[in-house]
């Protein structure tokens, strides 16, 4: 006997995340991330799905050399700036090179994710990543509805790649890492000020070798960091999130939810800066101009703590989610026992989700966080897989599925006359 497609339970997210953190680990443009994503590649196609490898070209450690590197030669500005004897030219000179050599990292925290090609590509070496996009082939005409009209299409991502693991992560050090960046990026801001400040004898030297010296103490601390570091593992961060995508895409082969129109990305480059997202976008199998829509559903960091959708992102300018997506979050939180799904704090790196959002594509993000809004063994060697909550992960998959529920219903009532 058929069973009915509402009683079809969810796949166990389980096996795919302990087969995928049997690779040491999956950092951007290694080898191991191209594993990965062969055998992504492979599972889907096992499933049924018809799936496309994009290649795409990525920077590397852009959380490390791009600010190391700036901070060093704003340092050594500085710090020159501070000894200099000689006309006030030589300030403004020093002056418009700080400037340079801030743009790439100004491009990179505020005008990168909304299309500038600025960014700390131009500094950072580059290397070979690669998205995993999937979708079932389609017979017949797409899962409208005749009087709601053409489907919704839903992009369903979650990034693969893991972070450089380094003391910049430290379990002792992280409750300070915000203040870390602010104060180290307000001394690279300084930097340029302080010294067309000297250049109209408005400021004395003291100011700007004290900007000189955190500048150096804080791109030291980076590229230390990283020279000590190396990819973890994400059994978390990003392995949840993509186990649950597995697990959406599965049950979505069993049966779909009409109304909607549904495609699985995996992407890769999430944490040098989201780059595959970006990719994503320009991809042929993203309906960015479809009759009606594109909406895309994030997934990231779900095996621990608890699981919240956010409202908005972004380092130095927040970019809300799409109103729609969050009040059909909003509904379903409601249905839900008291504290299972709620809005969740703005983390301080960015998500996937917010590449699309700032390029005006509706998009959202679901996350997990424990105590204070911290994500379980966030970047640290011990993000592995005997710290992710395996019934936790069970039932996130199930609160999502009923969100890609909620999508379809919403997307199936007729259009308001």
């Amino acid at each position: 006997m058929k069973v009915p497609d509402a009683e079809i339970p969810v796949p166990d997210p389980w096996p795919d995340l302990e087969a995928l953190c049997r690779l040491p680990h999956r950092g951007t443009a290694t080898p191991e991330e191209g594993r990965a994503a062969r055998w992504l590649a492979a599972v889907l196609q096992e499933r049924g799905y018809e799936v496309d490898v994009q290649p795409f070209t990525a920077p590397r450690h852009t959380l490390y050399l791009g600010p190391g590197w700036i901070g060093l030669g704003l340092a050594a500005l500085a710090l020159g700036g501070a000894r200099w004897s000689g006309p006030a030219w030589g300030y403004a000179v020093m002056a418009a090179v700080a400037v340079l050599a801030l743009l790439p990292l100004v491009g990179e925290l505020a005008l990168w994710p909304a299309g500038s090609r600025l960014s700390l590509g131009v500094v950072v070496p580059r290397g070979r990543s690669q998205n995993v996009v999937a979708r079932l082939p389609r017979h017949g005409a797409p899962r409208g509805d005749a009087v709601a009209g053409p489907p919704l299409h839903v992009v369903v991502t979650a990034h693969y790649d893991t972070q450089w693991g380094s003391w910049l992560f430290a379990p002792r050090f992280l409750p300070f890492l915000q203040a870390f960046f602010v104060a180290g990026y307000a001394a690279f801001a300084a930097v340029p000020v302080l010294l067309a400040a000297r250049a109209l004898g408005a400021a004395p030297a003291a100011p700007l070798a004290a900007a000189g010296a955190l500048a150096a103490a804080v791109a030291g601390f980076l590229l230390v960091s990283w020279l000590a570091g190396r990819p973890v593992n994400g059994a978390n961060d990003n392995g949840s999130g993509v186990a649950v995508a597995l697990a959406l895409a599965r049950r979505w082969a069993q049966a779909p939810l009409p109304g909607i129109e549904l495609t699985v990305a995996l992407t890769g480059a999430e944490e040098t800066g989201m780059r595959g997202m970006a990719a994503l976008l320009d991809h042929p199998w993203f309906p960015r101009h479809a009759p009606r829509g594109v909406v895309v559903v994030n997934v990231d960091n779900v095996g621990a703590g608890r699981l919240h959708y956010l409202t908005a992102e972004g380092m130095l300018r927040p970019v809300r989610y799409d109103r729609w997506l969050v009040e059909r979050a909003r509904e379903l939180a409601a249905a839900l026992p008291a504290g299972m799904l709620t809005p969740g704090p703005r983390p301080l790196l960015p998500t996937d989700a917010l590449v699309p959002a700032a390029r005006g594509i509706p998009a959202i993000t679901f996350l997990g966080a424990g105590p204070r809004g911290r994500i379980p063994h966030y970047h640290w060697h011990t993000d592995r897989l005997e710290h992710v909550d395996r019934a936790h992960l069970v039932q996130v998959a199930g609160v999502l599925w009923s969100y890609l529920e909620h999508l379809a219903r919403a997307a199936s009532r007729p259009p308001a006359a």
